[in-house]
């Protein structure tokens, strides 16, 4: 692991967040929800990075926020809880990603609103996860 890839990381995910945003703004929804799901797995990675040492080698973002909860046991109550919570919305998430990729289906202005705040919220909870683990 080296701390320029977990910037890297980092860093695509905030312009994937920020591109998410624009798209929102000039209604693209389809690619707003391609760029919300693409912020969030990118963040996510980062931080399995920095706390593990390994990038997971998964797509789907609910199945990387359990892999995280056993990787940080301390927290592994509060992630699980955040995805019970938001269980239906991050479904969507892993969807925009193949629907906006590879099937003929339209994102709506609802959904995509819906799935960059879910990027948006996703993103400060594991980076609280982060800075909770290294007090």
């Amino acid at each position: 692991m080296s701390i320029e890839e977990i910037k890297i990381l980092k860093r695509r995910a905030e312009t994937f967040l920020r591109h998410a945003k624009e798209a929102l703004e000039h209604e693209e929804f389809d690619f707003a929800c391609f760029s919300s799901e693409q912020a969030a797995q990118l963040f996510i990675k980062s931080i399995m990075l920095e706390l593990t040492g390994e990038v997971p080698r998964l797509h789907k973002v609910r199945e990387m926020l359990y892999l995280l909860s056993k990787s940080v046991p301390e927290m592994e109550k509060q992630i699980i809880e955040f995805v019970e919570k938001n269980k239906e919305k991050l479904r969507a998430l892993d969807d925009a990603y193949i629907t906006s990729r590879y099937l003929p289906s339209v994102c709506t202005n609802e959904e995509a609103e819906m799935l960059v705040k879910l990027a948006e919220d996703l993103i400060k909870f594991v980076d609280k996860v982060l800075k909770e683990c290294k007090h």
